[in-house]
């Protein structure tokens, strides 16, 4: 389970959970500044967000 919010900084976070309920790295990936992150993913498991900063901005993350 990924899951990505606001800080209390205005920075976008990114975080994986495994199936026990453990983060995983221990802390919460920096993706950059910004608010109102939307996270999904495609048919091979990649991650693709959308938050704003300026404008939108779209990032894809890698999971394979």
């Amino acid at each position: 389970l990924f899951t990505c919010w606001t800080d209390a900084r205005g920075e976008i976070r990114l975080q994986h959970f495994d199936r026990t309920g453990r983060r995983h790295p221990a802390g919460a990936h920096r993706v950059g500044p910004g608010s109102q992150c939307d996270l999904t993913t495609d048919f091979r498991g990649d991650l693709h967000l959308v938050y704003v900063h300026q404008g939108l901005v779209y990032r894809r993350a890698l999971t394979r």
